[in-house]
């Protein structure tokens, strides 16, 4: 749904938007590392994600600057972008934390 919502509104726009190309790829490789870690039921991997999603919220606030535009259509458009990305970068600490509580013993 994330997704669908992020492509409706770059449809919207009309144009690309590099500034936020180095969130979107930290929060791919988030996701990614959540899967695997998942699917290996791997702790290391899991706390490394938790880690990345505590740095990528310190840097949410710099990012939020890049959704001010003189538009506000425009704005709006680019909040949903941003706000759909970080949903995505929470559902994968999310399977993080999940893994952790699977392999730890009662």
């Amino acid at each position: 749904d994330h997704c669908a919502n992020m492509a409706e509104s770059l449809l919207r726009i009309e144009r690309p938007i590099p500034e936020f190309c180095e969130f979107v790829d930290l929060v791919l490789s988030m996701l990614k590392m959540a899967s695997v870690s998942f699917l290996r039921r791997d702790v290391e991997l899991a706390d490394i994600v938790l880690e990345e999603f505590d740095e990528l919220s310190e840097k949410e606030k710099e990012y939020y600057r890049l959704v001010i535009s003189d538009n506000v259509e425009v704005s709006l458009q680019l909040k949903t972008i941003f706000n759909s990305l970080v949903r995505v970068a929470g559902y994968s600490a999310d399977i993080a934390e999940v893994v952790i509580n699977m392999c730890v013993p009662d």
